[in-house]
């Protein structure tokens, strides 16, 4: 059935080089949303959830809870914890015995900790999973960054972390566009999934953001109003 909060989830995604960060600073600047450093949950514990048995073992449950409390590259997204309870405290928000309920329990409590309603994420990679997102998240809402492929596979070569050789970057590129044909018409149709081009955003801001916002908070069974929400130091009008 998968899980449904009372706030949707946002989910930021596209492939690396294209903006995605950019466009977490700025959601994450709203007043509602809280948005942490990218976490990289699906990708390294999605796959290997089989190899910590069954869930609904108290055990089980908590080894993989505590190996993804402690497995963040920004200690605890930089909040002022207890590491002797933060474990518990996640735990308890969880709102199933799952992994997905650990991955909202860990967003809740980072929203909580800067007094924020409702919580997004940014990996790059989660495009790769999007149908067990989904699954675990039906409400939840995509926003696919893209940028021109040729300026993001240039980019990539150029990062710390990118390949060596242009054949590689652009084939990375290509792969993460391939990855989610099969689900953007499918969600678009629910209102899940937004498209933002990197090109458009950078030349006019404010109208892009305006627009990303108006997907997210003017879903009616959202239940968010837009005249209090805050769009490039304006209120929506």
């Amino acid at each position: 059935m998968g899980i449904k909060l009372t706030e949707k989830p946002i989910f930021m995604i596209g492939a690396e080089r294209s903006g995605t960060t950019l466009v977490m600073a700025l959601l994450g600047s709203h007043s509602r949303i809280a948005v942490p450093e990218v976490v990289w949950y699906y990708p390294r514990f999605q796959p290997y959830l089989h190899t910590y048995g069954d869930l609904s073992n108290e055990d089980n449950f908590r080894t993989l809870a505590a190996e993804m409390v402690f497995g963040l590259k920004t200690p605890f997204w930089g909040m002022k914890v207890n590491p002797r309870t933060i474990v518990d405290e996640v735990i308890e928000l969880a709102p199933e015995r799952s992994f997905a309920g650990i991955y909202a329990g860990m967003h809740m409590r980072f929203a909580q900790s800067v007094n924020k309603p409702r919580w997004g994420e940014k990996t790059p990679h989660n495009l790769f999973f999007v149908g067990p997102m989904h699954n675990d998240f039906p409400d939840a809402q995509f926003i696919y960054i893209t940028r021109d492929g040729r300026d993001a596979s240039v980019d990539y070569m150029e990062s710390s972390f990118g390949p060596t050789n242009i054949y590689m970057a652009s084939n990375s590129w290509k792969r993460c566009w391939n990855a989610v044909k099969e689900w953007r018409e499918p969600l678009r149709e629910k209102g899940l999934w937004f498209d933002i081009k990197y090109e458009e955003l950078v030349r006019n801001p404010e109208k892009v953001i305006r627009e990303t916002c108006e997907f997210w908070v003017f879903d009616v069974s959202c239940g968010i109003h837009a005249s209090k929400s805050w769009v490039m130091g304006a209120p929506i009008r």
